[in-house]
């Protein structure tokens, strides 16, 4: 490996100018023994004839004077500034005379190890040079095509820098601001307040964040600011970073969802229907006016309490102890439904009770929602309690073992539902042995063998004993598993038969064997070195990537010492470990991944990463080295530490996860802090697991995030549309993210790296889950419907559909009015409706389908686009028909409702 740095790496071209053939031999006889081909040329009229562009390295032995063609030759040189150049001479060379240039000078005479170093050096100075300039280009490239505005100001309030995004926020482009002050830009006391908080950022050296509202274009926007201070070179504070994010969009998603939960708070609390919110252990969150005023009692005095404990079921112990069975089961994903009585103050009550569960994101049952109705004039008695079943068929029923009991004649007289799973057949198909064996064992010589391992074992088996068998047997789909059958003896003579289906670990211990055959295969094509060696440090197994990487055959190093590639500096040390490894079977560094040098077969020396695994098997103890080349990494760390300050200064700071991968060896270059907040996992493991990230995408999410953002760097896609996903964090919880990547490109447009933005949308995804949750779950008519004249359902929930017994697909068929049973009542409540925007409980007559007529009590609320234009209208319509017929209801005006939602951001908040 002689040339560890950048492209000379590959192929290198090396030309030698010399006057003197023979020293040049010298030269050229110790760089092709390092690898080096030269090309040498003897310095006259010819050189000048060659494309010194076309080599990686230029060596000059030349002795510098006045002469004409000398001083021509040192100007075709200066003109390569595309590679490096290291001149030989024994007086040294008087720059300022002859040079206006850059050189790399190795004064005569030398040795072979100085000449060595000085040509190393040269090409690492060179590559050097070439990384800071694309350290500082890549810089750019991301400030360049961040999605955010951004700008550095100096402590003058000079701009230093505008992306194009803040330039475009302000109408003008990025040229515009140069050379421009604050107060050039904006009015005297906005210039003077934001420079106060430049200055004391400046001053603290500690970065702030600011949420204002302002006006960009005539338009009201929303940003959240951040002003973080940069040091200069010297290390001091003289110019901040403001990265600001337009959240006017959030601010009115918030203050939407504000209005739409106190509107569906009233109107549940003026409901007839009782209405509470439980979590999954029955503790009250919520109940609406309605079962309090009964009772004379406040939320305060229910809240937090057991819903079986509270004032309503405090009449009976069987009562309460049936509403803890109900909290239960509804907490297990059962909804349940009965007539039940409650106390009151006017004494019981009959209610049509229900109470079903809410679902959360991640598919577990997140709060219980009791319901009931006043049915006590029309009360209705259903069926309380379901028989008990017997303690052993319930015992057996549930049992994850196939059971049978078999008599002495061989009748099968019970076969569990698991047995019945196991195999597919029903008892009926299988009503004794004789029936069984020729159903799973339809090879006719397979079971004559069972029949008679079978008859052996019952002939002497004892009562009590076991004699277990396993056997390969045919289901009725058609498969075969392989089974453990355990039948033990009986006092009666019968028998009491278990069968366990071990396929599957049947199937594990052959792919154990398997994976032996398979790790020889998969560690030679490893691009790792892997090493093993047994308790004496001796080399016993090593793959292909041994050679690459030490340059050691696999004969040169089995059966021997792995101190052969082991820098003598450590010899030492590893044999003290290695001792103490035999002593105790623990070995200090198992386990760990660690830093450390190898030492190649040509007696270099270099950089490895190493993770050691000890194991034993049959007594014997080992240890497995995987061994990784990192000279390119430590490189790249070396190039990136120019430009790392204003780099991290700009993505530590943020809250979203921005992220750097290189395609090309599909590793993770960077990611900000926000990784550990948002994924719960810290950035070190991300960089020992790098496949980590794509593990925690949810299963269903995987595909479409690798499509879409993980691909090759051809095909990689980028735009502000961006991708949704879930990820699972490892405390269980699941997050929401909306991600996007983008390209970043060379001069050659080539794709170098590929950066991204993943930004936690989880509470916002919480938000439409819960009003579509709501939607679906709330006991009353809901339904959206358009504006013109003929509108139209565009959304019904079920209870809506049960309302007026019509199916889906037939009452959006129709028009709105159609369910009035005066059509003009329709246009007269929406004109209502959009002159006041919102309209509370209302009462309207409506038909059925089969023009039955009723009474709904009906609220409204009129919903708006994004430019504040009516888009539709959305109601709740509850049937009070039964109450009207009863007594005369006296019902307030309505307000407004969109209760799914509003339902759910309220029991958040609760």
């Amino acid at each position: 490996m002689p040339y560890p740095y950048g492209k000379i790496m590959h192929d290198p071209k090396t030309l030698l100018i010399t006057e003197d053939v023979m020293e040049a031999t010298e030269i050229a006889k110790l760089m092709h023994s390092w690898d080096y081909p030269v090309k040498t040329m003897e310095f006259g009229s010819t050189i000048f004839n060659e494309n010194l562009l076309e080599y990686d390295l230029i060596l000059v032995d030349l002795l510098v004077n006045d002469d004409f063609n000398r001083s021509e030759l040192l100007k075709k040189i200066g003109q390569c500034q595309g590679c490096p150049v290291l001149w030989f001479s024994k007086q040294g060379i008087n720059k300022n005379k002859y040079l206006s240039y850059e050189i790399n000078h190795l004064e005569k005479p030398f040795n072979a190890k100085q000449l060595k170093f000085a040509v190393e050096m040269a090409t690492y100075k060179h590559q050097m040079k070439k990384s800071l300039i694309e350290a500082e280009e890549k810089y750019k490239l991301l400030v360049e095509n961040a999605d955010d505005p951004i700008i550095v100001l100096g402590e003058d309030g000079t701009f230093k820098m505008v992306n194009n995004v803040a330039a475009e926020y302000f109408g003008n482009t990025p040229e515009y601001f140069d050379g421009k002050t604050m107060w050039d830009v904006f009015p005297q006391p906005y210039a003077d307040s934001q420079m106060k908080s430049v200055r004391e950022a400046i001053t603290t050296g500690k970065t702030s964040v600011k949420v204002e509202r302002t006006l960009i274009k005539t338009q009201e926007k929303w940003f959240s600011t951040k002003i973080q201070p940069i040091k200069d070179f010297d290390g001091e504070f003289r110019s901040v970073q403001i990265v600001a994010r337009d959240i006017t969009s959030q601010k009115n998603i918030e203050n939407d969802l504000l209005e739409r939960e106190s509107f569906l708070s009233g109107t549940l609390n003026d409901m007839h229907t009782y209405v509470a919110v439980l979590n999954p252990k029955g503790q009250v969150i919520f109940v609406n006016n309605t079962p309090l005023k009964l009772c004379g009692i406040k939320i305060d005095d229910v809240k937090g309490k057991f819903f079986h404990e509270t004032e309503w079921w405090n009449y009976s112990p069987d009562i309460k102890a049936m509403i803890k069975r109900d909290i239960d089961l509804c907490a297990s994903g059962k909804t349940l439904n009965h007539a039940i009585q409650i106390k009151t103050k006017n004494g019981l009550k009959w209610i049509d009770y229900s109470m079903h569960p809410v679902y959360g994101s991640n598919g577990t049952v997140k709060y219980l929602i009791p319901e009931g109705r006043d049915i006590t004039k029309i009360k209705m008695a259903k069926r309380a309690m379901a028989e008990e079943k017997d303690r052993l068929k319930n015992i057996t029923e549930n049992l994850p073992l196939g059971m049978v009991f078999i008599d002495v004649d061989g009748d099968y007289k019970y076969i569990n539902p698991k047995f019945i799973e196991m195999f597919g057949y029903q008892p009926s198909e299988i009503p004794d042995g004789r029936a069984w064996f020729k159903k799973a064992f339809p090879d006719p010589n397979r079971r004559l063998d069972a029949i008679l391992a079978w008859k052996n074992d019952f002939k002497t088996a004892h009562v009590g004993e076991k004699r277990p068998r396993t056997f390969e047997v045919v289901c009725k789909n058609g498969d075969n598993k392989i089974i453990e059958f355990i039948p033990v003896k009986l006092k009666n003579n019968e028998y009491l038969m278990t069968v366990n289906d071990v396929t599957q670990k049947k199937i594990a211990d052959t792919a154990l064997k398997q994976s032996e055959e398979r790790f020889r295969t998969v560690a030679s094509s490893a691009v790792d070195a892997i090493i093993i060696t047994d308790h004496d440090g001796n080399v016993v197994f090593c793959n292909n990537s041994v050679q690459r990487i030490f340059g050691c055959k696999e004969e040169d190093l089995v059966g021997k010492s792995v101190n052969k590639i082991i820098p003598g500096r450590y010899h030492d040390e590893f044999i003290r470990k290695q001792e103490q490894f035999k002593l105790t079977g623990r070995h200090l560094l198992s386990g760990k991944l660690f830093e450390s040098y190898g030492f190649r077969k040509d007696g270099s020396e270099f950089p490895i990463e190493i993770s050691i695994t000890a194991w034993d098997i049959d007594g014997e103890r080992y240890t497995t080295s995987i061994i990784r080349d990192i000279t390119e990494r430590k490189l790249v760390e070396y190039e990136l530490k120019s430009s790392e300050e204003k780099f991290r200064q700009m993505t530590e700071n943020i809250e979203e996860v921005f992220w750097i991968i290189d395609p090309k060896m599909s590793q993770i270059v960077y990611i900000s802090p926000g990784y550990q907040k948002i994924w719960g996992c810290s950035r070190e493991s991300l960089f020992d697991n790098p496949r980590s990230w794509i593990e925690s995408i949810h299963p269903e999410d995987r595909k479409n995030v690798i499509d879409t953002i993980f691909r090759t760097p051809n095909e990689v896609k980028s735009g502000n549309e961006g991708i949704n996903y879930r990820i699972i964090r490892p405390d269980g919880s699941i997050r929401w993210i909306h991600g996007k990547a983008f390209p970043l490109k060379d001069d050659e447009n080539s794709i170098q790296r590929i950066a991204g933005i993943a930004v936690d949308i989880t509470k916002r995804v919480a938000s439409e889950e819960k009003y579509r949750n709501l939607f679906e779950n709330i006991s009353v008519g809901v339904y959206k419907c358009t504006l013109e004249p003929n509108s139209r359902l565009v959304e019904s929930n079920n209870s809506l559909l049960k309302l007026f017994h019509y199916k889906k697909s037939e009452i959006m068929a129709i028009k709105a009015s159609y369910l009035y049973l005066d059509g003009e009542d329709k246009f007269k409540f929406d004109e209502k409706v959009l002159k006041y925007g919102h309209i509370k409980n209302e009462k309207i007559r409506f038909k059925k389908q089969n023009g039955t007529p009723f009474t709904g009590l009906v609220s409204a609320y009129v919903v708006k686009d994004e430019f504040e234009n009516p888009k539709y209208i959305e109601s709740i319509i509850e049937d009070i028909t039964p109450l009207t017929e009863v007594e005369n209801i006296k019902i307030n005006k309505p307000t407004v409702s969109t209760p799914i939602s509003l339902l759910n951001k309220f029991m958040d908040d609760h």
